[in-house]
């Protein structure tokens, strides 16, 4: 699943598909908190539709433990967003400590792609050593001011800011259009 992105000066990193997944997984599971267990599967099944191996793997066991890595991922881009980087480092070394990542190279679709996780591993292993190993190369590549908290009220959301000039604010369009559409009903009152 990582090192799937883009090649450029960073290595990839921002455009890498695990990297947006497990900001997903935190904003699914720790930033807002499903109602139910089942709730949670939903919101993995909507999440994790893009690795068809991870999906073979959901069931009820694995929500707490898949929550539990939502909120470190959580803690860790909070880290991040407020400078405090070998504070983040700590946690990505703890997390690297007990589920490393183990870089191999597998052929998929004619393709060879490069994955820092046991082929065989479970899921919440698998996740929290792509999650250790993306949050290692962004702080390696000084790519963190990249991690951001949408700033639209009411919402709590992460986000991987990948444009060229590194100013997104929010983390949806949806987001965006409401605080724009906000700012000019309060101008026209004036």
């Amino acid at each position: 699943m990582t090192g799937q992105g883009a090649n450029n000066s960073d290595g990839g990193v921002l455009a890498d598909v695990g990297l947006h997944t497990v900001v997903a997984i935190a904003n699914a599971l720790a930033v807002a908190t499903p109602e139910s267990d089942e709730a949670a599967l939903g919101e993995l099944r909507r999440v994790l539709v893009i690795d068809p191996p991870s999906l073979t793997q959901l069931e009820p066991k694995v929500v707490a433990p898949m929550t539990e890595l939502g909120a470190r991922v959580n803690a860790i881009c909070t880290l991040l967003i407020d400078d405090r980087i070998d504070d983040a480092a700590k946690l990505v070394n703890a997390m690297l400590g007990e589920h490393s990542a183990h870089p191999h190279l597998s052929l998929e679709g004619g393709r060879w792609r490069l994955h820092h996780h046991p082929a065989d591993a479970p899921l919440v292993a698998m996740w929290t050593a792509i999650a250790a190993e993306v949050f290692a190369r962004i702080i390696d590549a000084e790519r963190h001011r990249r991690i951001g908290r949408c700033e639209a009220p009411g919402c709590e959301n992460l986000y991987v800011d990948t444009s060229k000039n590194g100013t997104r604010r929010f983390c949806s369009t949806t987001c965006q259009n409401r605080v724009k559409a906000a700012a000019y009903r309060q101008r026209q009152r004036r």
